[in-house]
């Protein structure tokens, strides 16, 4: 028996001696490192803010200083890293995860990302590259994006997504709306205030075929007519239940809530869209729904027409007028 002993005990050692693995007298176990400091060092001595410390110094094509393989399972949930930090007072920051990919100077070439992620092929509608959920009731922000000298800043309410700097979308936009109308960049279900001006491109050098809106504004102008009117309220429960078809309802948080109620309580004035189309066709255009819309911007032009030519009409009962008291 104790020959059977001796004979392990050294298999161990050489074992342990091949590996590089030592065991520090404080109980810290070092691998590639004869004296570890962190409680698990790899390939450095570590420090005594990391339990587990890792080094790669490995500089070839495709190093990785980790990597977590999670087998599938047929149910329940998995993590390929799960992390938890709780604190319960003070001012320190707390990091969940906290992840850098920055170049010592700028570069021509490659790539760096501080946090790539990807989802797929989960319950449709559920697939998330990159998820963020605010918790508590502080103001702040789920998900934070700041270019280079904004830096992060006080946020005075609550948010889904804050961004400092330049924003870049490259398809359609919805706001209060998850089907943006391909006709459109940008389709908002609600109102719009702009505490500015709005400039519309006219250049000249961006047109072309440029003609002169032939007689006859006036009498289309003066066919149209002004209504005042309030939308419809659309029906909300339609809407909701058409967004959770076919969805994983057992995981199902909260359905989208549209906070818009103003454009429908609120009384407006504007034209009736197939009115329009009769006059000016080119001012109104159709949405994927099938529903019209004007541009009411391009009725300008007519009205500056329509008013020059109301003008020279009023000169001319003016010149008969002169001509008659003159007589």
């Amino acid at each position: 028996m104790k020959q059977l002993i001796y004979i392990l005990m050294l298999a161990a050692f050489t074992f342990m001696a091949n590996a590089q693995i030592k065991v520090a007298s404080n109980n810290s176990i070092g691998i590639g490192t004869e004296n570890p400091i962190s409680k698990l060092s790899v390939g450095s001595d570590g420090d005594t803010y990391n339990k587990v410390y890792i080094r790669n110094d490995n500089t070839a094509a495709n190093q990785k200083g980790m990597t977590v393989v999670q087998a599938p399972s047929i149910s329940g949930n998995q993590r390929g890293i799960l992390t938890a930090i709780s604190q319960g007072s003070g001012g320190a920051k707390l990091f969940g995860i906290y992840s850098s990919s920055i170049r010592s100077t700028p570069e021509s070439n490659g790539r760096t990302y501080g946090i790539w992620g990807a989802g797929g092929n989960a319950t449709t509608g559920y697939n998330h590259g990159v998820y963020g959920e605010l918790s508590g009731s502080n103001y702040g922000a789920a998900i934070f994006g700041a270019t280079p000298g904004k830096g992060e800043t006080y946020i005075n309410n609550i948010y889904a997504g804050y961004f400092r700097g330049k924003v870049f979308i490259e398809d359609r936009v919805g706001i209060m709306t998850t089907t943006p109308d391909a006709a459109y960049a940008l389709t908002v279900n609600g109102a719009i205030k702009c505490n500015g001006f709005l400039d519309i491109s006219s250049d000249e050098r961006l047109k072309t075929d440029i003609n002169v809106i032939p007689k006859g504004a006036l009498s289309n102008i003066a066919s149209l007519r002004g209504v005042t009117y309030k939308l419809k309220e659309p029906d909300m429960q339609s809407i909701l239940s058409s967004e959770v078809a076919s969805s994983d309802t057992s995981n199902i948080n909260a359905s989208v809530i549209y906070d818009n109620q103003i454009i429908y309580d609120r009384q407006q004035t504007g034209f009736i869209a197939q009115e329009v189309q009769l006059v000016f066709p080119d001012l109104v255009t159709t949405a994927d729904d099938g529903s019209l819309s004007i541009n009411y911007i391009g009725l300008i032009p007519n009205l500056v027409e329509a008013i020059k030519e109301q003008q020279v009409q009023i000169d001319a009962l003016e010149k008969i007028i002169e001509d008659l008291l003159k007589n």
